[in-house]
């Protein structure tokens, strides 16, 4: 199999026609959902909830600091503030992550890399839309453990807002959700979604509610205390909220002490817990 089938030229370039094609022969034809990247040993790679080993040479760090090079264009200060928190943002709206021996002016030795990359698929339709909120859309929580979809369901459910009449604003703090290139969403997140890249995410959903007179304002992995005093003001606001969390259930997010106070304010109304089942998603709609 041609590993263009897979892999965009962004992707082409980052890993090498070499790691390119074996990862083609060994997803047979689907697109990989996270590439590992660890010096001196094989690469593993998560392909529809499997993991799956390469067979093959073994990178050195060498290899990886190469990534990593071609990934900033190989100007490092361009990505200053990504790389202190020990990622990149890709093209397309994935991610690399990065673990390096850490400097004062910066990394070296890279000895792993977390290359994630999104799924872009309608995980609802307008019916099952519908029968998750039969009387509109009310604030709504997005659950699941890492790796199960909870960003990819978040851009389905932006676009369906967005085509429904909603004015959608996206604070995408790691260039995830829109994947945006020199201000242009990589995704199509519908016609009425307006998208602010980078910075601090709990900054920039108080922006955007200053800024853009939004119905909604979406964003990914709520988890910090400004994040929920942002999502309180704005719930105070009345505008409507549509976020991510890692959680393996309603239970589990609750343990929480911040997941317990937003919950108690009124901040999210429903929850969509993730599930997967013999490798497939299946979506349990609840009540907060």
């Amino acid at each position: 199999m041609n590993e263009e089938f897979l892999f965009s030229p962004e992707l082409q370039t980052l890993l090498g026609s070499i790691l390119c094609d074996r990862i083609s022969r060994a997803c047979s034809g689907e697109l990989p959902e996270e590439i590992r990247l660890r010096a001196g040993s094989l690469p593993v790679i998560r392909s529809g909830g499997r993991e799956i080993g390469l067979e093959g040479a073994c990178p050195e760090s060498r290899h990886l600091e190469e990534i990593v090079m071609r990934a900033v264009r190989y100007s490092a200060y361009s990505f200053e503030k990504p790389l202190k928190n020990g990622w990149l943002p890709l093209p397309g709206g994935g991610r690399l992550g990065i673990c390096a021996t850490v400097t004062g002016e910066g990394f070296r030795d890279v000895s792993s890399l977390c290359i994630r990359l999104p799924r872009v698929y309608e995980c609802l339709s307008r019916d099952e839309f519908r029968e998750i909120y039969p009387e509109g859309f009310q604030s709504t929580l997005i659950l699941s453990p890492p790796g199960y979809g909870k960003t990819t369901l978040l851009r389905s459910m932006i676009r369906r807002l967005s085509l429904s009449g909603f004015n959608v604003s996206v604070a995408d703090d790691r260039f995830e959700i829109a994947g945006s290139i020199r201000g242009k969403p990589a995704y199509d997140l519908g016609p009425r979604t307006d998208v602010l890249s980078g910075g601090c995410r709990s900054d920039g959903m108080m922006m955007l509610l200053r800024s853009m007179a939004p119905d909604v304002i979406a964003c990914d992995e709520i988890s910090s205390p400004e994040d929920g005093r942002a999502a309180l003001t704005i719930s105070h606001l009345g505008v409507r909220l549509l976020a991510t969390a890692h959680a393996e259930s309603r239970e589990d997010f609750e343990k929480r002490e911040l997941s317990r106070r937003m919950v108690a304010s009124g901040v999210f109304r429903k929850y969509v817990l993730i599930l997967l089942d013999k490798g497939k998603r299946k979506y349990h709609a609840g009540v907060f």
